[in-house]
């Protein structure tokens, strides 16, 4: 019996999640995240690539682990600010 691998990608609707650094690279895009043709060419990549999903992470509020607060976060646009999910996605 064969198993059959899922691949699901994971992004955020923000500059930059788990990738610090990737901004620089000459093809990132990541800064169009507030535009929707962001979003729709992401999913034809996907769709072509055969990904069964994209998980859009979604955090309520900042990140204030670092030195007990968010200051740091705030500062430094670290997640900051994040865009609602449910915006992207039609009804």
């Amino acid at each position: 019996m064969s198993r059959q691998i899922r691949l699901n990608a994971f992004d955020m609707n923000c500059v930059g999640h788990q990738s610090p650094g990737l901004w620089a690279h000459p093809r990132d895009r990541s800064w169009q995240y507030k535009d929707l043709e962001y979003w729709t060419d992401l999913a034809k990549i996907l769709e072509r690539g055969k990904f069964d999903g994209l998980f859009i992470a979604d955090v309520l509020g900042i990140y204030d682990v670092y030195r007990g607060n968010g200051e740091a976060a705030i500062r430094q646009a670290t997640q900051v600010p994040v865009n609602d999910p449910l915006q992207l996605i039609p009804p």
